[in-house]
């Protein structure tokens, strides 16, 4: 058995290295090259053409994974709330003579410090007589 075996590997290189009729007379090294190729490889083309045909192909595991869940968020609209006016005495700095007013809400009109002096006094009494 090994002698056949032997024998046809070197029957197979000694065609491999002979050129084709066509490349006769060139003395080119590139089809002794592929020759040695086709000898050296062959073997393993026909050890892999059997595995594949006794082995199930390799398949990559599939895995599978959830789709996304996309969540549109929720818009509230909300109405700005009404702003109650601010306390009189929060809105106020009292002087003896006079007194400084915030005016406005700082939304719909522009806060504005506004002076406003306290009323003169009133006349004094008149004078009484000792007749009364």
């Amino acid at each position: 058995m090994r002698r056949l075996l032997a024998l046809l590997l070197i029957g197979a290189l000694l065609v491999s290295i002979a050129p084709p009729p066509a490349h006769a007379g060139h003395a080119h090294g590139a089809p002794i090259a592929a020759g040695i190729a086709a000898v050296l490889f062959a073997p393993l083309i026909i050890a892999g053409g059997i595995v594949n045909a006794v082995l199930p192909p390799y398949r990559a595991p599939v895995i599978v994974e959830p789709a996304p869940v996309y969540q549109v968020p929720t818009v509230r609209y909300v109405t700005a709330p009404a702003v109650a006016p601010a306390s009189a005495e929060r809105n106020v700095v009292r002087y003896a003579h006079g007194r400084h007013v915030l005016r406005g809400d700082g939304v719909t009109t522009p806060y504005q410090w506004v002076w406003i002096p306290n009323p003169p006094p009133p006349p004094p009494p008149p004078a009484r007589t000792a007749s009364q």
